[in-house]
């Protein structure tokens, strides 16, 4: 749905073509609209790493003045995080959340590096009081990149990083994590798992960054992805989406 349309309604998805800032915009303006009348108090970054922002999540102002909890099973990046007021070492999928706890949990990024997605899932519902907010942020495991991802080994993930974009071979430093993509966490089975929990969808969107060939910087890169995105493609009978590569999606509590 847009942003000040009636609770519970059915969400709106973005046009097929929207594109990253688009959907961040509309997020935002969500957020804040929700937290102009209702601050929250107590917020879980969960799988925050060493910082909050370095995903592209848009953290509001009033994270600023909440008290931010961040879960994370690196020690380290807990203590480089500098949004947080407590920090909680632990396995999202496994570690007792208090129950009933936040005003807002937010999940960016994480679900695809977990090989149970929705014992972490779970887990995150029963920590929001009623009436909160959970923001999740990932992939689309059915997209060509998200395909690929999942049947290359993470060594080429490094290197790809590394040699493409310079990014840092250490996970803990911004290099690339190792993932699962479940198919489970695919957009019609999640929109499910939504309803089951009695979760009510304020805003879902399927999104692209852009064709990656836009942005590697040799072209060899450009040429192996344009290939290897065709093959994939064919492969999957045209299923693939080659656009709509990211999911966002904001769900209340019920009361």
């Amino acid at each position: 749905m847009n942003v000040g349309a009636p609770r519970g309604e059915t969400c709106r998805l973005p046009p097929m073509s929207a594109g990253r800032d688009h959907v961040l915009r509309v997020l935002s303006e969500f957020l804040a609209e929700e937290f102009a009348a209702y601050p929250p108090r107590h917020v879980l970054d969960a799988g925050c790493g060493f910082d909050s922002t370095r995903a592209g999540f848009p953290v509001p102002a009033e994270f600023n003045r909440a008290r931010v909890v961040g879960l994370d099973i690196s020690p380290s990046a807990l203590d480089r995080n500098r949004l947080l007021d407590d920090r909680i070492v632990g396995d999202l999928e496994t570690y007792p959340l208090p129950r009933k706890a936040f005003d807002v949990v937010v999940c960016w990024d994480v679900l695809e590096h977990l090989p149970r997605p929705y014992e972490a899932l779970q887990n995150l519902v029963a920590s929001v009081r009623p009436g909160g907010l959970i923001v999740l942020g990932l992939p689309n495991v059915l997209a060509v990149k998200s395909l690929i991802a999942k049947f290359t080994p993470h060594w080429f993930h490094v290197w790809a990083a590394e040699t493409a974009f310079g990014a840092p071979r250490d996970a803990a430093e911004g290099g690339p994590i190792p993932t699962h993509l479940r198919f489970s966490l695919r957009p019609s089975r999640l929109r499910r798992f939504f309803d089951d929990q009695g979760l009510i969808v304020e805003y879902l969107a399927l999104y692209g960054h852009g064709p990656l060939s836009g942005v590697l910087p040799r072209r060899w890169m450009r040429v192996a992805w344009r290939i290897t995105t065709a093959v994939v493609r064919v492969a999957s009978l045209g299923r693939a989406e080659s656009e709509r590569s990211e999911v966002v999606a904001v769900l209340r509590t019920s009361w």
